[in-house]
């Protein structure tokens, strides 16, 4: 994966690949957007 990207992978899952681990990196990925896009959120209403 060369070159400039906004946004890199948030996991890496070999394969083949089990059904339960498909889930489990998943579930890690939107809890850190989900933690990412509150940090934010808490950051700008700190500068109004």
């Amino acid at each position: 994966m060369s070159g400039d990207h906004a946004e890199w992978p948030q996991a890496f899952l070999g394969k083949p690949y089990q059904l339960k681990g498909l889930n489990d990196v998943i579930r890690r990925a939107l809890a850190a957007r989900q933690s990412k896009d509150a940090l934010l959120k808490n950051l700008g209403e700190a500068m109004y």
